[in-house]
C-alpha cells in the first residue's frame, strides 16, 4: 500500500492484534467504526 495514500479512512495507524504481530500500524474499517460510535456517544453526553 502506498504509504501516501489514506485510501479513505478515518484513523491511518490501528493496531488490530500487537500479540499475535498481526494487523500492527495500519488502517483498520472496524477501528474507524468504533472511534465514530465513540465520538457519537461522546457528542450525546455533551
Amino acid at each position: 500500500m502506498n504509504k501516501l495514500l489514506n485510501c479513505n479512512f478515518v484513523l491511518k495507524h490501528s493496531t488490530g492484534h500487537l500479540p499475535g504481530n498481526s494487523e500492527v500500524d495500519v488502517p483498520l474499517s472496524y477501528a474507524d467504526y468504533y472511534y465514530v460510535e465513540a465520538l457519537t456517544r461522546l457528542k450525546k453526553l455533551k
